[in-house]
């Protein structure tokens, strides 16, 4: 099957079948009914229920293997998360897609690359780009990381931009509490913050509590636009996660472990 992302992206995908071709199916429908959160819908991407996930590596969850992140399913899956922003009116695409402004032409001198290179690169997840009509645009942080991987030193860390946050607690069983580089901020039940994190930072955790469900996210900088909700709660920013547990007692251990950075 063709599957076209947010971002222009065209995959092409062996039909899924069989158990895979169900879980699909239910992704598919979550993301079409608007009264399924965001959050719901990202913890049926994680779940241990998850064909294309490892389900022996954390008993009670889906792992994410490379495998599974190579597989042009996943990358579906997780573009349904990103259609279920925009249903809600968590994600603006022009908003989204505006920082992406190195035209193919720009991107393909500055590597000293032909144009189908390029597509390649973006095609491979190695650049980051953004499709805009007709034309492929490239983020510049992620051409600037792919020259200095492939031609030059290293790069720096890279630093994250601000982030809008809300996070406490609403003394009816929701929180979110957040740990960034300055401070750990866990606010009693009622008190609520909102604000944001400033630029800079590298590693940040998030955990979240509804109930009996507990989760724990590891944010480090990233590309694209990602939002974690909870109810009245959110982190919103470019970022990336690079690390999720859905397990809530490994939740609140790597809570209490994460350094943040």
């Amino acid at each position: 099957m063709r599957w076209t992302t947010v971002s222009g992206r065209e995959l092409s995908i062996p039909d899924p079948a069989g158990e895979l071709g169900i879980y699909w199916e239910k992704l598919q429908r979550a993301a079409a009914d608007p009264a399924v959160s965001h959050e719901a819908l990202v913890a049926l991407v994680h779940h241990g229920d998850n064909p294309l996930l490892d389900r022996h590596l954390t008993p009670g969850s889906g792992t994410l293997t490379r495998a599974a992140l190579d597989n042009p399913l996943y990358r579906a899956m997780t573009d349904l998360v990103s259609r279920k922003q925009v249903q809600l009116g968590l994600l603006d695409l022009a908003t989204a897609g505006a920082p992406y402004t190195v035209t193919l032409d720009e991107a393909a001198e500055a590597l000293s690359l032909g144009a189908t290179a390029v597509r390649q690169a973006i095609d491979s997840y190695r650049l980051a780009g953004w499709k805009k009509g007709s034309a492929w645009f490239i983020h510049p942080a992620s051409l600037a990381a792919y020259k200095a991987g492939n031609y030059g030193a290293a790069p720096k860390a890279k630093t994250g931009d601000r982030l809008e946050i809300r996070m406490g607690a609403d003394g009816h069983g929701e929180s979110m509490k957040l740990k960034y580089p300055a401070a750990e901020i866990e606010r009693e039940s009622g008190h609520v913050h909102t604000g944001n994190l400033p630029v800079g930072w590298r590693r940040v955790g998030v955990l979240t509590t509804s109930g009996p469900t507990t989760r724990f996210f590891a944010l480090e900088p990233g590309d694209e636009m990602g939002v974690i909700e909870l109810g009245g709660f959110y982190v919103k920013g470019r970022f990336r996660r690079a690390a999720t547990e859905n397990s809530a007692a490994k939740a609140r251990a790597a809570w209490k472990d994460f350094k943040p950075a």
